[in-house]
């Protein structure tokens, strides 16, 4: 369902975070009380979800986000320049292929879309890449015209626990990890899911996606 409103919008992210950190905690919970012959299996059949979660949350929040600006229907010179590159980039990798003859009409395209009206979700325009460490994150960020920078002191986590750990264990490698850091894992993964969420919701509640 398309979010026309602010309240809207902040009710299908929470819902979404919701569900996700429910599920994450139900899975903690069942490796903490699996008998030991079992623990080491669930612990890291866990790791992935996890890793599933924060990369899903970030992909569906971002998507919904990019969705909420849409409805609103507003002439990209007063957005973000972000969201002109949105609109933009097909046009400039066209550019770096054609004739000059081309290029001049692309370039006129370029500064006309300026004054177009922003109607497109650019869905596809977001990529975890399958693979959401520090740099896609940032890279979002960017594009989402979203404060990176609070992402940063959690880089170490996001690439060498969530991604790194979550290939290991995707590879079959002989990867596991105790209790205590499954549950610092999934607490350090909602944290930072929050940082995402927090970070949507204030920016369409406060049209921070405008100049």
């Amino acid at each position: 369902m398309i979010a026309f409103n602010i309240d809207q919008f902040e009710s299908q992210i929470e819902d979404d975070f919701t569900w996700r950190i429910k599920e994450m905690s139900t899975l903690v919970t069942c490796a903490q009380v699996a008998e030991n012959k079992d623990k080491s299996a669930i612990i890291r059949s866990t790791i992935p979800i996890i890793y599933a979660h924060w990369e899903g949350f970030v992909k569906f929040s971002a998507e919904k986000y990019l969705e909420y600006i849409s409805t609103k229907r507003m002439k990209y010179r007063n957005l973000k320049s972000s969201f002109i590159y949105l609109a933009v980039d097909g046009t400039c990798k066209e550019i770096q292929h054609s004739s000059p003859k081309r290029k001049i009409e692309l370039i006129w395209d370029i500064i006309a879309s300026v004054d177009k009206t922003n109607k497109d979700r650019h869905n596809k325009k977001i990529s975890t890449k399958s693979n959401l460490r520090f740099d896609v994150l940032e890279e979002i960020c960017v594009i989402l015209s979203l404060h990176h920078d609070e992402f940063k002191q959690y880089e170490h986590f996001i690439n060498s626990d969530l991604c790194d750990g979550r290939n290991r264990v995707a590879h079959g490698r002989n990867f596991t990890v105790d209790i205590d850091r499954l549950k610092f894992i999934r607490d350090k993964s909602v944290e930072i899911m929050r940082i995402f969420k927090n970070q949507t919701i204030n920016s369409a509640a406060t049209n921070g996606f405008t100049v």
